[in-house]
């Protein structure tokens, strides 16, 4: 059916990307609202390249870049948390939950150290003897408490270029800077989000066009321009596009093609190396899953595990089919139940005439 509509596209390497791109910038440049979705990661960074070179050439983005650090949560799991021996230098820790520290006196004040509140961030410098030393937002040095692996994540860091005009994607929950009247909340930034660049301020930290400001120290941040498959579940543009690489034949399946060939409202397009390879390669069943996790789809967005309240919303269309095959089921199973039931009292009854 997509090849009929003329929605598939052969094409090899870098012609493929560049054709890609061009429609990309051209439906953005007329107002809809587009996706590229990428099944894997390291397909979507190479679009991502490509897409803002086109963009500053456009000029849609500003000349200017800073660069920021931007995290990418490990998902490591508590024992390899607790394992001094996995830490690199240069790796972020941020504690989700707080760690008390020790009540000591020092030049006759009392107070407290080794502490580290929910939500602060530390670098990692060095392994050292079966510890991990890492440095503190106030500069000083300490050892990592491995023994509260549970309460903190780990987090890989690479350099993110942003300039003016830049989509970015918040990649874990937390919150913007604290502006307006005292007393009044930051606002919340929520995982998948993704706006618009609208400066960097003196301070170096980000404004959004909405007037909300990302502290520089944030980290959460990702370009905004292309997503995986899950990422992209919930969303709905005007038109879609889609790169199939032959690097990311392994990641496709039929769940994952179902997701992203229903992005549009208006329109779909497929950038692959080969149509009938592609082909074979979605006819594929993902790894079996539980009712639950096939209603919910992929937890993840962005980076971080997305909380039960946050998680994106169903699609509707698959649960109400899935809730009316069951439901069939059931009343399949109960109208076998009452004939079998009616011919046992029929029987019955037959057998006391006799």
């Amino acid at each position: 059916m997509l090849e009929k509509m003329g929605a598939i596209v052969e094409a090899s390497g870098e012609t493929r990307h560049r054709m890609l791109v061009a429609e990309y910038v051209d439906a953005t440049g007329d107002g809809e609202s587009a996706l590229v979705i990428a099944p894997t990661h390291a397909e979507g960074m190479a679009l991502t390249e490509d897409i803002r070179d086109a963009f500053k050439k456009s000029g849609r983005l500003g000349g200017h870049e800073c660069v920021f650090i931007a995290r990418r949560n490990t998902h490591w799991t508590k024992a390899e948390r607790g394992d001094a021996r996995k830490y690199r230098a240069g790796q972020v820790v941020q504690f989700h939950k707080a760690v008390s520290g020790t009540r000591k006196s020092k030049n006759g004040v009392r107070g407290t150290s080794g502490g580290y509140a929910r939500g602060e961030a530390a670098m990692v410098l060095r392994e050292d003897m079966g510890h991990v030393i890492v440095m503190r937002q106030d500069g000083s040095q300490a050892a990592l408490p491995l023994e509260h692996a549970e309460r903190f994540s780990v987090y890989d860091t690479r350099n993110l270029a942003v300039a003016e005009g830049e989509r970015i994607r918040i990649t874990a929950n937390g919150y913007a800077k604290k502006q307006g009247r005292p007393g009044e909340k930051p606002k919340r930034l929520n995982n998948g989000d993704i706006f618009t660049v609208e400066s960097i301020t003196k301070d170096g930290d980000i404004r959004l066009t909405d007037g909300v400001v990302i502290p520089k120290t944030f980290g959460h941040i990702a370009h905004g321009y292309v997503d995986t498959s899950h990422a992209s579940q919930g969303k709905t543009v005007d038109r879609v596009f889609i790169s199939v690489g032959d690097e990311s034949l392994k990641a496709a399946n039929r769940a994952q093609w179902y997701v992203s060939v229903s992005r549009g409202r208006e329109s779909v397009k497929i950038y692959t190396e080969d149509a009938e390879t592609l082909k074979a390669a979605v006819q594929k069943s993902p790894e079996r899953m539980s009712v639950s996790e096939m209603m919910r789809g992929d937890p993840l967005v962005g980076d971080e595990p997305v909380a039960k309240k946050q998680r994106p919303r169903l699609d509707m269309r698959r649960l109400a089919r899935y809730l009316k095959d069951r439901m069939q089921d059931a009343y399949d199973a109960i109208a076998a139940r009452g004939v079998w039931q009616q011919r046992i009292t029929r029987e019955r009854e037959h057998r006391h005439v006799r």
